[in-house]
């Protein structure tokens, strides 16, 4: 009896020190920002917002990723409503970096909008809301 009880410790102990890390831990990156705006100028984010007029023509999701030990991706993941619309990955090559995509939006396109953004490992690190509602702006 007591050395299945040895046994049940040690297969405990590598269980609990072999469980996958997760997204905070995967080699610290992290999302220091993340905004979704009208354009990216110079690796800045240009007329942020939750909430877009459907004439807009084009989003950007501008991501500022911290914490990459070596380089590695992130992935955008842009959704209309519960349906994904592009998987863009993206380059991380140093442990502050920033980096943006961006999707082409009709003015059909309009409702609820997300973005999610994960790491190479498919990790959610953050996830961007925001509307398109019809009309011109």
């Amino acid at each position: 009896m007591r050395n299945g009880v040895v046994l049940f410790i040690i297969c405990s102990v590598f269980l609990v020190s072999s469980s996958p890390a997760s997204a905070q831990d995967h080699a610290g990156i992290m999302v220091d920002y993340g905004t979704v705006s009208r354009n990216v100028v110079d690796l800045k984010p240009v007329g942020e917002s939750t909430s877009f007029p459907s004439n807009v023509g084009r989003l950007y999701c501008f991501t500022a990723i911290k914490g990459a030990v070596d380089p590695t991706e992130i992935i955008h993941i842009w959704y209309h409503g519960d349906q994904e619309v592009a998987r863009v990955p993206l380059a991380v090559k140093s442990s502050l970096w920033r980096t943006y995509s961006s999707k082409g939006i009709r003015p059909t396109d309009t409702g609820p909008w997300k973005v999610l953004i994960t790491d190479a490992q498919r990790n959610k690190l953050e996830i961007l809301h925001f509307l398109v509602f019809e009309g011109q702006g």
